[in-house]
C-alpha cells in the first residue's frame, strides 16, 4: 500500500502548492520511515510572521527524537511551547506569540494526529461518510506558548480506507463544515 500526500495552501487569495504554514518532512531510521506534516495555525495576526519558523523547529525537534511516534512528537510540541512561553514571558504584550498546530506522522499505513489551538481535522472514508476531529472543549483548544501546559489531542488512524485532510479555523469558517 502506498500513501499519497496531496496538499495546496490558499495565500493571499492564490492557489500554491506549498503553504508558508506548512511543513512536510521525512525521517529514516532503522526501524522504517515517517513522514510528518505540520501545519500551523496563527492565533492572531502577530503571531503569523512566526508560524513558519514554528512549523519547522517541531519538525526538526520531531526529527532529532528516537522515541516513539507519540512520544516524539509530544515531546518536540513541549519544547517548542517551552520555547514561545519563554519568549512570551520576556517580550512586551503586544509581541506575544501564539500558534495552533496540528501535526500528522505517517508510518506504516498509520497516522498519529496531534492538535493543539483551533485547527480540524477531517477523516473521509471512502463511501464519503466524514468524521470531524478537533479540539473544541478539551484542553488541547490552548496552543502553543500560552503560560499553562500544553496537552494536545492524539488520534490514531489507519490509513487503509481514510483520507484525511486538515485545516486551519480560517478555511474551515470560510468554507464552512458541511462542505
Amino acid at each position: 500500500m502506498g500513501i499519497w500526500v496531496g496538499r495546496y495552501a490558499m495565500d493571499q487569495g492564490q492557489v500554491r502548492e506549498h503553504g508558508p504554514w506548512l511543513v512536510d518532512q521525512q525521517r529514516d531510521r532503522d526501524d522504517g520511515s515517517i513522514r510528518l506534516l505540520v501545519l500551523a495555525e496563527p492565533v492572531d495576526d502577530r503571531s503569523a510572521e512566526f508560524c513558519g519558523e514554528v512549523a519547522e523547529a517541531v519538525a526538526a525537534l520531531f526529527g532529532r527524537e528516537t522515541l516513539s511516534v507519540t512520544g516524539g512528537v509530544l515531546r518536540a510540541l513541549r519544547q517548542a511551547h517551552a520555547n514561545l512561553a519563554e519568549w512570551n514571558e520576556r517580550s512586551l504584550r503586544e509581541h506575544h506569540v501564539a500558534v495552533g498546530l496540528t501535526c500528522v506522522a505517517i508510518r506504516e499505513g498509520e497516522a498519529t494526529i496531534a492538535q493543539l489551538g483551533a485547527g480540524s481535522v477531517y477523516l473521509v472514508r471512502t463511501d464519503d461518510t466524514a468524521r470531524r476531529v478537533t479540539t473544541e472543549g478539551l484542553p488541547a483548544a490552548s496552543p502553543l506558548g500560552g503560560p499553562e501546559p500544553i496537552e494536545p489531542r492524539f488520534t490514531t488512524v489507519h490509513l487503509e480506507d481514510d483520507f484525511l485532510l486538515l485545516l486551519t479555523s480560517a478555511a474551515e469558517q470560510h468554507i464552512g463544515q458541511d462542505a
